[in-house]
C-alpha cells in the first residue's frame, strides 16, 4: 500500500512559501531595530555597553554654544531623530540606520579615530536580536 504523502507536501510548500516570503518579520525587524536604537539613546549605551563620558573639553565647548551638558550624541536631537529614519524591508531583508544627519558615521563607523569616540548608537543587544528570531520563527510557525 503506498504512502499518502499529500499532508506533508502540503505542508511543505506553506514552509517554502514563508521562507521566500519573509515581509512581515522583516517588516516587525525594523520597528524592533528602531526601538533598540531608541533604547541606545536613552540609555546612552549600545548593546549594554556604557559609551565613553563626553570629554570635558566637549562639555565646554557645549556650554559656550548654550547647549546642555548632557545628554551624549544629544546637542541638537539631530542624530536621535534621525538615528533611525531610513527604515526599509522587503521580503528578505529589513535595514534601518541614519537618514539625514551627515556626521552619524562619524558617531559609529569602526574606522580608527583619534578625536570622537565610538558611540555605536546602531549596535543591538542580544534581547533585541532575540526579538527579530522570534517574529522570524513566529512567521515559519504559522505556515504550519
Amino acid at each position: 500500500m503506498p504512502w499518502d504523502t499529500s499532508d506533508a507536501d502540503r505542508k511543505d510548500v506553506r514552509l517554502l512559501n514563508a521562507v521566500l516570503d519573509m515581509g512581515e518579520p522583516m517588516r516587525k525587524a525594523t520597528d524592533i531595530i528602531a526601538a533598540g536604537i531608541a533604547d541606545n539613546f536613552s540609555s546612552e549605551s549600545a548593546a549594554g555597553e556604557a559609551w565613553e563620558p563626553l570629554a570635558p573639553s566637549t562639555i565646554a565647548d557645549r556650554r559656550r554654544k548654550g547647549f546642555a551638558d548632557g545628554p551624549i550624541l544629544h546637542r541638537t536631537g539631530a542624530l536621535e531623530k534621525a538615528a533611525s529614519a531610513h527604515r526599509q524591508s522587503d521580503k528578505d531583508s529589513a535595514e534601518v540606520g541614519p537618514d539625514g544627519c551627515d556626521y552619524a558615521v562619524f558617531h559609529a563607523s569602526l574606522e580608527p579615530r583619534s578625536k570622537i569616540p565610538l558611540r555605536d548608537f546602531l549596535a543591538m543587544p542580544p534581547e533585541r536580536m532575540d526579538e527579530i528570531e522570534t517574529a522570524i520563527l513566529a512567521h515559519l510557525d504559522s505556515a504550519d
